[in-house]
Parts: structure tokens; sequence; C-alpha cells
């Protein structure tokens, strides 16, 4: 908001005198001495510098964003001899080799303070700072010998020029912006230039040349950019005969979705068959009156609960009192963060205590929305079961018991997990883990010619620790995780997300009923009026970087997201292309800018030292509104400490969202990938593809915009409140069989 400094001198009443003015053009002279004009320049340029969302911003990012500015008017009122009525006058002329060795002082001191607090930095610290303390020591000299004989406007004037001029011309989203970055570098040098005092009229002439600073790079980089975009638009027209791997893959998926749905039980009766069929086994006590609930609610799933069962299973092979022990000496444990909650069946009420805590997001709250219908639980007492409070996933289970010990207990819990590597601890049980995965159906899309490029053609086998090793140092989960704690052993503890090598019992978050991650209609965007890019902000979450390792941070995943999206390390991209009907892989290190709109816009979960080297390497950016993703056709989400709260809104927008994660979660067998949402790798190798096929060709914007609304009308079908209640249900269900201490362990 630099910008508006220069209306609100002008009606503070500290304008530009007769005796100093240098007869500004006609042109021009309304944007220096009118309030009107000043203000419409000053919104247009607020507007282009925050990338036109500065009147959807929140209230608090006003604030926020105005704390400065009001104090720069502060300190230009201050320097101004003719704003008499000011109660803080400095005469800057005479004062300033005093405040310059005040200003000297001070810096030494931000110095000492950001060393004592973040460490040394590693780079040239001391030339660098010397060399900017000279160019800011030059420009602070000029602006003052220019404001003597001007107005201090011309300060705000120049300020608003150096950021729009000197905006890295290869971040632009659209040609649009590139052009309104020039027209505002354009606008604040002319008033500039009017501004400046009678000694300097006759320099007028050479400085507009200073009007080239971002002509010049917006030039040679939209010639690159253009030539890029031109290839990409001429390649799979509607007319040809070629198919993209990714249309292929959208194709498959939708048949085998619509299969999906085809083959859900029509009656009790084939319910109770199939679930027979898949299991082996009967179902629960209420498992009728569940049925009977879903089909009320006109639930379209009703079959697909292959998941659950898998996490359920192992607690089968013991008896119901193990379980109950297992459970009792779990919450015991010091530090375990577990909540213990109750289901009352015959009061439909849940209640959740903690050793420790008192706010249980909103748990005891959810379940008791989601389990007040509960009916059909004549007999069974009270269902108890345990959550998880942290983000990250709590249990690992094994598949090497023996026979024998069935009939015990072996519980371990480690806490002094956090910022630490654990990919070994989570993949040392990967052998017998495969032996285990016996229920859920692999949707692998077989027989795809992806020319190199490996776009997910299966959901289950990209998460699959176990056949991916290179995610130790692809995820900060298994890097560092934030806060992480571990139970080897058969308890049954309820998360809301884990990966696939972890035997945590899913269950629908709270966080996507809350106000901050719902979606808002209101806030919504038709397809048509959403830029077309890739959108994502947020904070440094996922891992905590220490100050072991100066690069460990460079491989989470949200960093090397939020790298490779502004291209801050060069690196060879593959792209494809049509060429008579043949599909060909080129090689570049070309990333189209303007489909990208990534940032950080805060750093957080990091050593003093990281933080410091984060903050460098990113600049991050201020907070957006949570509403901004929704202005984008495409919107990326990827993991945090845990699962991403942002999803549903993702879904149930007319965005097309792009999803990267390890962590499962209870819907995962609802939502068919390149039907609803576009799933991207740990590699992101073929991000850079994707994402030019889906913005530039007529094809691929048009397979975007179907995934959003099929994604958008599906999350209204089989991912409402209800249907999440319909899944606690089933869950409650299998927990109180599994629970039952009555219950024999189950033999193979």
């Amino acid at each position: 908001m630099q910008p508006f400094l220069t209306p609100l001198l002008l009606h503070w009443r500290v304008p530009i005198t007769p005796d100093r003015q240098s007869f500004p053009s006609r042109l021009f002279a309304p944007f220096v001495h009118k309030i009107w004009g000043t203000y419409a320049v000053a919104i247009f340029s607020t507007c282009t510098l925050s990338d036109g969302d500065f009147l959807a911003w929140p209230t608090t990012l006003y604030i926020i964003r105005l704390i400065p500015v009001l104090a720069m008017l502060l300190i230009y009122l201050s320097f101004t001899n003719g704003a008499s009525y000011f109660p803080l006058q400095i005469n800057f002329e005479e004062n300033i080799k005093p405040l310059s060795w005040r200003v000297l002082c001070i810096l030494i001191m931000v110095l000492v303070i950001q060393t004592a607090l973040f460490g040394f930095p590693k780079h040239p610290y001391l030339p660098l700072l010397a060399a900017q303390s000279l160019a800011k020591a030059s420009s602070w000299f000029f602006l003052a010998y220019a404001a003597k004989h001007a107005s201090w406007s011309i300060a705000s004037a120049i300020g608003t020029f150096s950021m729009a001029s000197t905006h890295n011309s290869s971040s632009y989203t659209s040609y649009a912006q590139a052009v309104t970055y020039i027209l505002c570098s354009l606008l604040a040098l002319g008033q500039t230039l009017h501004m400046l005092p009678r000694p300097l009229v006759s320099a007028r002439s050479f400085l507009w040349l200073l009007g080239f600073v971002p002509v010049i790079p917006f030039i040679a980089s939209n010639n690159i950019i253009w030539k890029h975009i031109l290839a990409a638009e001429t390649s799979f027209r509607l007319s040809s005969q070629a198919r993209h791997p990714v249309e292929i893959l959208a194709q498959k998926a939708k048949t085998q979705f619509e299969a999906m749905i085809h083959r859900q039980s029509q009656n009790y009766s084939a319910a109770f068959a199939e679930y027979r069929r898949r299991y082996g086994l009967d179902p629960p006590p209420g498992f009728q009156a569940w049925y009977a609930y879903a089909v009320e609610q006109q639930s379209p799933i009703v079959d697909e609960f292959d998941m659950l069962f898998e996490a359920i299973f192992p607690f089968l092979k013991v008896s119901g009192a193990q379980v109950q022990k297992a459970m009792e000496e779990a919450y015991a444990q010091p530090g375990s963060e577990l909540w213990s909650c109750v289901f009352s069946p015959g009061e439909g009420k849940t209640t959740c205590q903690h050793p420790g805590r008192t706010f249980d997001r909103h748990t005891g709250q959810m379940f008791d929305e989601f389990l007040r219908n509960v009916r059909g639980l004549d007999g069974v007492g009270d269902v108890r079961f345990l959550i998880n409070h942290l983000d990250e996933p709590l249990v690992l289970l094994s598949d090497n018991q023996s026979t024998q010990d069935r009939d015990t207990t072996a519980l371990s819990f480690k806490s002094g997990l956090s910022h630490r590597p654990v990919w070994d601890i989570l993949t040392q049980h990967c052998l017998s883990k495969n032996k285990r995965r016996r229920y859920q159906n692999d949707e692998t899309i077989k027989a795809i010619d992806n020319y190199g490029i490996p776009f997910i053609t299966s959901t289950q086998t990209a998460m699959d620790l176990c056949q991916n090793p290179r995610y130790s140092t692809q995820h900060g989960f298994f890097q560092s995780p934030a806060s992480f704690r571990l139970f080897e052993g058969i308890v049954p503890i309820l998360s809301t997300g884990s990966p696939s090598t972890m035997g945590d019992i899913l269950y629908p978050s709270a966080a996507y009923m809350e106000d901050d991650f719902a979606y808002d209609e209101k806030y919504g965007t038709e397809w048509d009026k959403k830029k077309n890019l890739l959108y994502w902000a947020g904070s440094t979450t996922g891992a905590f970087a220490t100050d072991h390792s100066s690069e460990q941070w460079q491989h989470f995943h949200r960093q090397r997201f939020v790298t490779f999206a502004n291209n801050l390390h060069t690196c060879n991209h593959s792209y494809l292309s049509e060429h008579g009907n043949a599909i060909n892989r080129t090689t570049t290190t070309f990333l189209n800018p303007r489909l990208y709109n990534v940032a950080f816009t805060q750093i957080s979960h990091c050593a003093r030292a990281s933080c410091r080297a984060q903050s460098h390497f990113f600049s991050p950016s201020l907070p957006e509104s949570p509403h901004a993703p929704l202005r984008h056709r495409l919107v990326f989400d990827l993991d945090g400490n845990g699962i991403s709260g942002r999803f549903y809104r993702f879904l149930a927008s007319h965005s097309c969202p792009l999803k990267q994660t390890l962590f499962r979660e209870w819907h995962d067998e609802r939502l068919v990938p390149w039907v609803h949402y576009v799933p991207v790798s740990m590699g992101m190798e073929e991000l850079p593809e994707l994402v030019q096929f889906l913005a530039l060709t007529e094809r691929g914007r048009e397979l975007a915009r179907r995934v959003a609304e099929e994604g958008r009308e599906w999350f209204g079908k089989a991912m409402r409140e209800v249907d999440r209640g319909i899944y606690a249900w089933r869950l409650v269900l299998e927990l109180a069989r599994v629970q039952d201490r009555g219950r024999e362990a189950m033999g193979e």
C-alpha cells in the first residue's frame, strides 16, 4: 500500500509549493496536484502490486499492510517544514548527520540481534551489507535533496516506481499483469519527474529513459514465453487424432468410476453377501440398521469400505479383552496425546477426555453430529475409541506376530522421534506389509504410453512407501516430523491420515467442518472468470527444519514445490508436443512463470538459522485471503504436518484440484483420481507438462473444467456431512465388535 502515501501526504496539505514545482505538463498535473488523481494512481498501483487482489483482502490484511504506510506518513510529516500543525518536527537538513549516526547504530544493533537469534549468515554478508548501506545512504541523500526543493510526496512516487519497475519480469502470471506493471511504473515515474524541483528540470528528458527499466526485460522474457505458449497451444488441437496421456487417463478413470457406482449393492441381502465375499465373515451387529440409514440418506457408496476393514482386521486376530487392555495401556502412556472418547448408543452422546488438554479440536462435537441417528446397537454397551490429537499418525503394525503372541499385547511407545529421520522405522515391516494388502482393490490404469513422463496411473502404488524408497528424501514427514510419537503393537487409534505402512484407523477430520476450511459459495467464482494458472500459498509446515544441516529443508515437500514453481533452481523439464499425429517428448530448462502463482506466506517450524535461511531464499509474501485460491482454475493441494484441510474447499469449488499427498484419508476409495481431482507425483516430474496441457491447450482446459465440475458434483453427493456420518457409524460398528470383551481371537 506504499502508493497511498502520495495522496495521503497531499490530503494532509503537504503540497508542492508554487516556487518549488517544475510546472508539470497537463497530462500529469492531475496525478500530482489533485487528490482524486493521486488516489486513482494509488488504487491502480496497489491493485497492480498486489496482483489484483487488493479489493478482496480481509480486514486484518488491510490493517497489517497499513501499519508501515502510516509509519512512513508520520516520518515524512515530521520532516515537512510546511506541516507546522504536526506536533513532531525534525529539521532534516540540520539533523542529517546525527540522524545518520543513529541509523547506523540501529543497523548495527539489528545485525547483532539477528546474529544472536539466527546465527551468523554463511554468505558474504558484510560486503553485501556495505554495498546496500552505500546504496541506501546515497538514495536517501538525493531523496532529501529532491524533497527539500519539492515535497516528501516525491519519496512515495519514487518508492512506487522502484517496486513496479524492478519486479521480476519472469514471475508475471499473465500478459495483462506484465502490462499493468509497466503502466504502474510509468505513472510513478511521471509523478516523480513532474515533482522535480526547478534545478533538475533540465534532466527530466534524460530521466524518462528510466521507463525502459521494466520494458526491456519484459520484451525479452515475453518473446521466450510467447514462443513456448504458441508451441503448446498448437499441440493437441481438437481436430487431432493423437491423444494426450492425460486424456487417456481421464477416460479410463471415468470408466472405472462408473463401474464402481454400478456395482454397489441394491438391497440389504446383496450388501450382506458382498461383505462376506470381500472379508470372509459376517458384518458386525447393527449392520442392517446402518445399511437402511445409508439408503435413506441416498448414499451412493455402500460397499467401498475396504480401507476401513484393512485397518480393523489386525485387531480381530486378538481377543476383545486384549484390545481393551491395549487401549488402556496406550491412553496411560505419558505424552501419548490421545483423547479417550466414549459413545453411548442409548444417549446418542460422545464424551471425550484428555489427561492434559481441554480443547479436542471439535472432535467430540463432530461425533455427536455424526452419530446422533445411530440405532441397531441394542445390547451393545458403550463404544470407546482413542483419537490422536496430533496431525501426524501414531501406529505402526507388524504382520510378523506369531499365533502364540496373539493372546498377549506387546505394545511399545516412543516419544523422542521428532526432528529426526523416521523413514527406516516406518518401512521396517515392508516385506510383511505386502501380505496384508488383501482387501483393497488396485485401480491401476494399465497400458498407458506416458512417453517417459511419470503421470500417476495408480494412486495406491504411488502412495505405497515400500515401492518408492526415493520418498525418504522427498517428504518432510520422513526427514524431520514436527511432533511425532509412535506406538508399535496392536492398538486401535483413530487418526485423520496416515501413510501406507502405518496402522492408524482413519476417520473424517473435524477441521473440514471449521469455517477456516469450509467452502463458502459467496466467495466462489465461475470457471470462465477464474485466472488460468496454478495457485498455492501457505506456510512451511510439513516438517521441522533444524540447524544440523543447512540443506535439510530444501528436500521437504512444500519447500521443493515452491522452489520448483518459482524456478529457483534450474533443472530440466519434460514436455510433450504433437507433430503429424505423433507425440514427441522434449526437454528444456524453461518453466512458464505465467502458469504459476505459488509462494510462502509464513516461515515456521524451523530453528533460528534455518528460518533465516528460508526467509532469505524464498522471500515470503504477505498472507493471502483463504478464499484467494478460488479465483484460479488450477489449485494445488499438498500435505502439511499431516493431511491438508483445504482439500474439501477445493473439491466443492469450481476449480480443478491438483493433489499431491502420501497421507491416506477415509475418503480415498470414493474419490477417483483423474475424475474428481488430478493426482501429482511426489517427484513432480510430470507437473510442467500437466499444468501446460491443462492451462494452454483447448482440450486440456476442457478436461480441467470437467474435473472441476465433476469433483464438485460428486462432493455434493458422496462427501456431505451425512456421508461422513455414515462412515463414522460403520466405523463405530467395527470398533464395537473389535473391543467386545466376549469376542475370541479370530483364526486364519
